[in-house]
Protein backbone atom coordinates (compact mmCIF):
# COMPACT_ATOMS: atom_id res chain seq x y z
CA UNK A 1 0.00 0.00 0.00
CA UNK A 2 1.24 3.36 -1.28
CA UNK A 3 -0.08 5.59 1.34
CA UNK A 4 1.77 9.18 2.30
CA UNK A 5 1.03 12.64 4.52
CA UNK A 6 0.57 15.00 1.65
CA UNK A 7 0.15 18.97 2.68
CA UNK A 8 -0.76 22.18 1.42
CA UNK A 9 -0.55 25.72 2.18
CA UNK A 10 -2.68 29.20 1.58
CA UNK A 11 -2.57 32.60 1.81
CA UNK A 12 -6.26 34.11 2.39
CA UNK A 13 -6.41 37.30 1.65
CA UNK A 14 -10.12 37.53 1.92
CA UNK A 15 -13.18 35.76 3.56
CA UNK A 16 -16.57 35.81 3.38
CA UNK A 17 -16.42 38.68 0.20
CA UNK A 18 -14.44 40.67 3.02
CA UNK A 19 -10.90 41.97 2.61
CA UNK A 20 -8.91 40.19 5.91
CA UNK A 21 -7.15 43.23 8.04
CA UNK A 22 -5.26 43.50 10.87
CA UNK A 23 -5.68 45.35 13.96
CA UNK A 24 -4.66 48.64 12.54
CA UNK A 25 -7.17 47.75 9.61
CA UNK A 26 -4.26 47.51 6.90
CA UNK A 27 -5.17 44.25 5.00
CA UNK A 28 -3.32 41.50 5.63
CA UNK A 29 -2.90 37.51 4.74
CA UNK A 30 -3.18 34.70 6.63
CA UNK A 31 -1.62 31.97 5.98
CA UNK A 32 -3.32 28.03 6.04
CA UNK A 33 -1.48 24.96 6.32
CA UNK A 34 -2.52 21.23 6.68
CA UNK A 35 -2.14 17.62 5.74
CA UNK A 36 -4.42 15.06 4.31
CA UNK A 37 -3.85 11.25 3.44
CA UNK A 38 -2.47 10.79 -0.13
CA UNK A 39 -2.85 7.90 -1.53
CA UNK A 40 -0.25 6.79 -4.62
CA UNK A 41 -2.59 4.47 -6.52
CA UNK A 42 -6.52 3.74 -6.73
CA UNK A 43 -5.99 0.47 -5.81
CA UNK A 44 -4.50 1.79 -2.20
CA UNK A 45 -8.05 3.65 -1.62
CA UNK A 46 -9.68 2.09 1.34
CA UNK A 47 -13.08 0.56 0.46
CA UNK A 48 -14.64 3.44 3.12
CA UNK A 49 -12.75 5.54 1.22
CA UNK A 50 -14.48 4.84 -2.51
CA UNK A 51 -17.16 7.01 -4.16
CA UNK A 52 -20.11 5.01 -4.79
CA UNK A 53 -23.01 6.62 -6.52
CA UNK A 54 -24.29 8.87 -4.90
CA UNK A 55 -20.72 9.88 -4.28
CA UNK A 56 -20.17 9.94 -8.38
CA UNK A 57 -23.44 11.20 -9.61
CA UNK A 58 -22.27 14.64 -6.74
CA UNK A 59 -19.12 14.73 -8.54
CA UNK A 60 -20.35 14.45 -11.71
CA UNK A 61 -23.31 17.37 -11.44
CA UNK A 62 -20.87 19.82 -9.70
CA UNK A 63 -18.50 19.10 -12.69
CA UNK A 64 -21.07 19.90 -15.16
CA UNK A 65 -22.17 22.73 -13.08
CA UNK A 66 -19.05 24.25 -12.50
CA UNK A 67 -18.52 23.99 -16.40
CA UNK A 68 -21.70 25.32 -17.52
CA UNK A 69 -20.86 28.79 -14.61
CA UNK A 70 -17.41 28.97 -16.36
CA UNK A 71 -19.54 29.40 -19.80
CA UNK A 72 -22.58 31.23 -18.92
CA UNK A 73 -20.26 33.96 -16.87
CA UNK A 74 -17.87 34.71 -19.70
CA UNK A 75 -21.05 35.19 -21.61
CA UNK A 76 -22.95 37.38 -19.36
CA UNK A 77 -19.89 39.33 -18.69
CA UNK A 78 -19.68 39.66 -22.83
CA UNK A 79 -23.07 40.82 -23.29
CA UNK A 80 -22.26 43.42 -20.44
CA UNK A 81 -19.58 44.62 -22.14
CA UNK A 82 -16.85 42.95 -20.02
CA UNK A 83 -13.54 41.85 -21.42
CA UNK A 84 -10.56 40.12 -20.05
CA UNK A 85 -7.87 42.51 -20.16
CA UNK A 86 -5.77 41.08 -22.73
CA UNK A 87 -1.64 41.42 -22.29
CA UNK A 88 0.91 41.08 -25.04
CA UNK A 89 3.29 38.71 -24.79
CA UNK A 90 6.56 40.31 -22.76
CA UNK A 91 3.67 41.52 -20.02
CA UNK A 92 2.28 38.04 -19.82
CA UNK A 93 5.98 36.72 -19.27
CA UNK A 94 6.11 39.74 -16.89
CA UNK A 95 3.20 38.54 -14.59
CA UNK A 96 4.10 34.63 -15.15
CA UNK A 97 7.70 35.43 -13.50
CA UNK A 98 6.01 37.45 -11.13
CA UNK A 99 3.62 34.58 -10.34
CA UNK A 100 6.09 32.32 -9.51
CA UNK A 101 8.44 34.64 -7.28
CA UNK A 102 5.48 35.12 -5.98
CA UNK A 103 4.94 31.41 -5.13
CA UNK A 104 8.49 31.09 -3.55
CA UNK A 105 7.15 33.47 -0.98
CA UNK A 106 9.02 37.06 -2.23
CA UNK A 107 7.13 40.27 -1.55
CA UNK A 108 5.45 41.96 -3.85
CA UNK A 109 7.93 44.75 -4.73
CA UNK A 110 11.06 42.58 -5.22
CA UNK A 111 8.95 40.28 -7.07
CA UNK A 112 8.08 42.71 -9.32
CA UNK A 113 11.45 44.28 -9.55
CA UNK A 114 13.35 41.23 -10.17
CA UNK A 115 11.08 39.65 -13.08
CA UNK A 116 11.32 43.32 -14.52
CA UNK A 117 15.40 43.42 -14.52
CA UNK A 118 15.63 39.81 -15.63
CA UNK A 119 12.95 39.79 -18.54
CA UNK A 120 14.53 43.43 -19.26
CA UNK A 121 10.75 44.60 -19.58
CA UNK A 122 8.94 47.68 -17.83
CA UNK A 123 5.92 46.72 -16.41
CA UNK A 124 2.87 48.66 -18.02
CA UNK A 125 -0.44 48.64 -15.65
CA UNK A 126 -3.41 47.08 -17.73
CA UNK A 127 -7.03 48.61 -16.35
CA UNK A 128 -7.41 51.08 -13.54
CA UNK A 129 -7.36 51.25 -9.92
CA UNK A 130 -10.25 52.24 -7.48
CA UNK A 131 -9.86 54.77 -4.36
CA UNK A 132 -8.43 51.93 -2.57
CA UNK A 133 -5.65 51.09 -4.98
CA UNK A 134 -7.55 47.60 -6.38
CA UNK A 135 -7.83 46.91 -9.56
CA UNK A 136 -11.39 47.44 -11.27
CA UNK A 137 -13.14 46.72 -14.29
CA UNK A 138 -15.21 48.98 -16.50
CA UNK A 139 -17.63 47.24 -18.77
CA UNK A 140 -17.00 49.16 -22.72
CA UNK A 141 -20.01 50.93 -24.19
CA UNK A 142 -19.76 48.13 -26.68
CA UNK A 143 -20.99 44.63 -25.85
CA UNK A 144 -17.86 41.84 -26.50
CA UNK A 145 -18.09 39.81 -29.66
CA UNK A 146 -19.75 36.76 -29.06
CA UNK A 147 -16.52 35.11 -30.32
CA UNK A 148 -14.90 36.36 -27.32
CA UNK A 149 -17.40 35.15 -25.44
CA UNK A 150 -16.73 31.30 -25.25
CA UNK A 151 -13.16 32.47 -23.74
CA UNK A 152 -12.51 30.80 -20.46
CA UNK A 153 -12.76 33.26 -17.07
CA UNK A 154 -11.45 33.38 -13.94
CA UNK A 155 -14.45 33.00 -11.18
CA UNK A 156 -12.76 34.49 -8.02
CA UNK A 157 -15.78 35.82 -6.33
CA UNK A 158 -15.79 33.06 -3.73
CA UNK A 159 -13.04 33.07 -2.31
CA UNK A 160 -13.55 31.31 1.00
CA UNK A 161 -16.80 29.48 1.64
CA UNK A 162 -18.93 28.11 4.79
Amino acid sequence: MTKSKGSFEADVKKAWGYILVDADGKPTVVKVEGSFTEYGAYADIPENELPDEDDILQMTNAKNKAAAKAKATTKTLATNGYAKPVLDEAQQNLRNMFAVLKKANFDDEVAKATAVQTLKTEWTEVGERNSEGQLILRPSAVPVAESDADAETEDDTEDVSA
